[in-house]
């Protein structure tokens, strides 16, 4: 009776560490998604205060600042359709059309559901005074192909 009473003892035992562990591994789970959370509701707010400062530069005609200002985010973010729609902007403004165009069809290929809306309405008008002075409007966004070119395979 007195081992019947130690080997339950035990098994209470190990189900008190076993329960033990998944308490801490849940706390720790939910720290963890805590401050995975928190990071990124201060990024939110980083991009938020991005776009709030790119919008009033481009209010305020400093163009060339939102171009830096976009250029830096484009090096840390290469495909956010956003920036790149801000560089068409700031480059529309400054007078540089052909690099204007190529980032609003860089925002296309990124978000085509801004055609409609966005970048359709500025396209035409980029392409019609590029035309108009006699300027190339095939200019085309390439991507580079992920698969490795033949030359790396040769």
């Amino acid at each position: 009776m007195e081992i019947e009473v130690l080997h339950q003892l035990v098994w209470i035992k190990w189900l008190l560490v076993a329960v033990l562990f998944v308490f801490v591994a849940a706390v720790g789970l939910v720290s963890m998604a805590m401050l995975k959370m928190g990071r990124v509701a201060e990024q939110m707010k980083s991009e938020q205060h991005s776009t709030d400062r790119l919008k009033a530069l481009l209010d305020e005609g400093k163009a060339e600042e939102a171009i830096a200002l976009v250029e830096a985010r484009l090096k840390k973010y290469p495909d956010d359709a956003q920036a790149h729609w801000f560089l068409a902007q700031a480059c529309y403004r400054t007078g540089d059309l052909h690099r204007s165009l190529i980032a609003l069809r860089k925002t296309q290929e990124l978000q085509p559901d801004w055609e409609a809306t966005y970048t359709g309405p500025l396209l035409r008008v980029l392409e019609q005074r590029i035309s108009d002075a006699g300027g190339r409007t095939d200019l085309k966004v390439v991507t580079p192909s992920p698969s490795p070119s033949r030359d790396m395979t040769d």
